[in-house]
């Protein structure tokens, strides 16, 4: 037994841990490591008279666990200890699938502490697989972590994974960064009347967005073609708040271009003085901290005529005629209109000329349009001479007719028996009064007078016609009507989709149509509004010019007001986007 004593204590167990009966030997408890548990086994093993030991100990676990990882070009090589086989294959199972080739080194030693982070290691394991190159060690309570990852939004979500497996306790060195800018930021624009091309590389989706928010807000109603590309490796630029200001300022040009990278600015494109060409040059040099060469093209184009402006007002229905050098100053005065008169009472006949000269009495023209909110029947007439406000001349329907340019939409005629005894319009001044001239056709003579949409629309239609009209509507498939993107041009299937409507507008002459135009939320409403009135129109044009009586179709915007579909999803502004004919009889 003194024997036996030795033997344990010398493992640095005691008698305790012993029991000894029938010539065997059990042992339990717990013993520091392997080489002296193998040690005291074999001891024991040689004592004379013991025919059996019964090895019951466990080893102490003391050691802390590690990992490493070294992963490049789709291999990855693992280092470390962990406390057993079933940890070990648990962590190359994780990381297996997300690597093409995998070094195990890893081993498993049962004196190992088993890892409290070990259940949460696969939140972490897809978000280490995605730097390149990666570095990573685990060692007692410190963390290093050290790789490239493609974009901000990744780097970002590596460090929460960090953060939701490994808690505050640990120490993290973090060192994870993007990649090294290999290219810089280009941006080109181009424009000729309502044909807008984007071209170029930015680094992110926002600027992408800032940029064609502004070509959309200065020239509402353009065609858009876009051919902006987003490369994350692509170096921030710091010109982007500047190139927004060049594309607004060169919204007053027609044609108008510039292209902008970390190095030059060039601009070319026709303005209408050496001052607009000059503060241009101004503003794009502005665009850089320290000097860059400016190639400035822009040719100055004397304009040659005046600009006129007309807006008659009969009823509380206004007709804006004339003409204008820009899309901003139309934009302007319809606005102005929009609030004074609603938008659905008024018709824009203004064309827009690049030979035309800037007016001077633009601003007063804005301001004297919102004072007229509550005035039903005036003449505000503009020119080179200066601006008159005047008692209203009621003009026929083939006078208002002649007013119209001939590639305008849908334009609403009404009817009025003007002022009685010749007496002004509360607020009017004295002025000039303007005749329509009328409107001549082909062969000389004068045009009949068209019947206005809502003088048909009171036209009477049979119960069984109305009825059978609104089923022949519903069989067109008005909800696959498209337009170009940010456009209101009709593709070829869409206007293949309209041309039954032509028939069903011969076979019952008095109907009356509403086409209505709806967008989805993107973008701001009034921009909405606007693009979906276009639209509207451009639909009452093509069935206009396939031989559609205008009188039988009235086009309205509502813009975003009226979802039928959640915009909140890509599919739910899908369907929001569309055209809608609903019988106005």
């Amino acid at each position: 037994m003194t024997q036996v004593q030795s033997i344990v204590t010398d493992a640095g167990l005691s008698m305790e841990n012993i029991e000894l009966r029938d010539k065997q030997i059990t042992l339990s408890g717990e013993i520091e490591n392997q080489p002296k548990r193998a040690r005291l086994l074999a001891n024991l093993q040689a004592l004379p008279g013991i025919n059996t030991v019964v090895d019951g100990l466990t080893l102490q676990r003391t050691a802390l666990p590690t990992l490493s990882m070294r992963g490049f070009a789709g291999s990855l090589t693992l280092f470390g200890t962990l406390p057993d086989q079933e940890s070990v294959d648990y962590i190359i199972g994780l990381l297996d699938k997300r690597f093409d080739n995998i070094d195990n080194q890893l081993q498993a030693d049962a004196s190992t502490i088993a890892p409290e982070w070990l259940g949460g290691f696969e939140k972490l394991a897809p978000e280490l697989a995605a730097l390149e190159p990666l570095t990573f060690r685990i060692d007692g309570n410190e963390i290093n972590i050290n790789g490239i990852v493609r974009d901000r939004s990744k780097r970002d979500s590596v460090s929460l994974a960090l953060k939701t497996v490994f808690g505050d306790e640990y120490n993290v060195n973090y060192q994870v960064s993007l990649p090294a800018p290999t290219d810089s930021a280009r941006l080109v624009y181009q424009r000729e009347g309502v044909n807008v091309l984007l071209q170029g590389v930015l680094p992110n989706q926002a600027m992408v967005d800032q940029i064609v928010a502004v070509v959309q807000e200065k020239l509402p109603g353009v065609i858009l073609q876009f051919e902006l590309s987003i490369n994350s490796n692509v170096s921030e630029p710091g010109w982007i708040d500047q190139a927004v200001s060049i594309i607004d300022s060169l919204s007053i040009a027609d044609p108008a271009g510039f292209e902008i990278n970390n190095t030059l600015v060039s601009l070319s494109g026709a303005v209408k003085s050496e001052r607009q060409k000059s503060e241009l040059e101004t503003l794009a040099g502005n665009a850089f901290r320290e000097p860059v060469d400016i190639d400035n093209q822009l040719v100055v184009v004397a304009p040659v005529k005046p600009a006129e402006f007309k807006l008659i007002v009969q009823n509380g229905r206004a007709v804006l005629s004339g003409v204008i050098p820009d899309q901003v100053m139309e934009r302007d005065l319809l606005a102005a209109s929009d609030t004074a008169f609603g938008p659905d009472k008024v018709t824009n006949n203004l064309t827009v000329a690049k030979d035309v000269a800037d007016p001077n009495w633009l601003q007063e023209a804005v301001d004297k349009i919102y004072s007229l909110k509550n005035i039903k029947n005036m003449q505000l007439s503009a020119d080179q001479d200066g601006m008159s406000l005047s008692e209203v001349t009621m003009f026929s329907a083939e006078e208002l007719l002649a007013m119209q340019p001939a590639a305008t939409g849908n334009v609403r005629i009404v009817e009025s028996s003007g002022l009685e005894g010749g007496k002004k319009a509360p607020g009017v001044t004295d002025g000039d009064s303007t005749q329509g001239n009328n409107q001549q056709d082909t062969t000389g003579q004068s045009a009949s007078p068209e019947p206005d949409a809502e003088t048909v629309a009171d036209a009477n239609i049979s119960a069984a016609d109305l009825e059978q009209l609104r089923l022949d509507l519903a069989d067109i498939a008005v909800s696959k009507i498209q337009f170009a993107p940010n456009s209101t041009e009709l593709t070829a299937q869409s206007k293949t989709i309209l041309d039954p409507v032509n028939g069903l507008l011969g076979k019952y002459n008095s109907a009356v149509i509403e086409v209505g135009g709806h967008t989805d939320s993107q973008g701001s409403e009034n921009y909405n509004r606007k693009l979906s009135q276009q639209r509207a129109d451009s639909v009452v044009r093509y069935l206009v010019n396939k031989g559609a009586q205008k009188s039988q179709l009235k086009a309205k915007g509502y813009g975003e007001s009226q979802p039928i579909a959640d915009n909140a999803t890509e599919s739910g502004r899908a369907t929001n986007r569309r055209i809608e004919l609903a019988i106005l009889n």
